[in-house]
């Protein structure tokens, strides 16, 4: 939960950070276009990431009666392996079951790892011509890095607690 929520704060924040480099006198350079195109990316990235966390949360509390579409885990079920390889090698996200719970925890940690090495590994540039990261705060490039060691514990947690769940 608290990576989540830590997550769409740094999205929120390299969105400002994107925004803050657009050169308006160029409002119809290919090069905003892109950047408005990684905003764009950033926010379906978030909602996906808010939607994960709202239901999993929901699977905690079971008298929400959780509507959870049990299709969509399915579709992530059959389709993980495919998700594992944006991942780039930069972190291996354990597989949590088949159960509900599991799915969808580990939907989410997926989630937020691609979100997280998205905004590390971006390529765009700046109007400037510098790489993106560079227009990122001290605060961006903090919270890039503390998230990026944070997930991985997460996940070792998450085997845990799944595995004395379904116990």
């Amino acid at each position: 939960m608290k990576c989540s929520k830590n997550t769409l704060g740094l999205v929120l924040k390299v969105c400002e950070c994107v925004g803050e480099s657009l050169d308006e006198s160029k409002a119809g350079d290919e090069n905003n276009k892109e950047l408005l195109q990684l905003i764009t990316n950033m926010h379906e990235v978030a909602r996906r990431i808010g939607e994960g966390v709202t239901n999993f949360g929901v699977m905690l509390y079971p008298p929400l009666e959780a509507s959870t579409n049990e299709e969509e885990l399915e579709q992530w079920q059959s389709t993980k392996a495919s998700k594992t390889s944006r991942l780039d090698g930069e972190m291996d996200i354990p597989s949590l079951g088949s159960t509900s719970l599991g799915l969808q925890l580990e939907h989410q940690l997926h989630a937020l790892a691609e979100c997280v090495i998205c905004i590390k590994k971006s390529e765009l540039t700046t109007v400037t011509g510098e790489a993106i990261q560079t227009c990122y705060s001290d605060e961006v490039n903090d919270a890039v890095k503390k998230l990026m060691e944070a997930i991985p514990v997460r996940c070792k947690d998450s085997v845990g607690g799944v595995t004395s769940w379904c116990a």
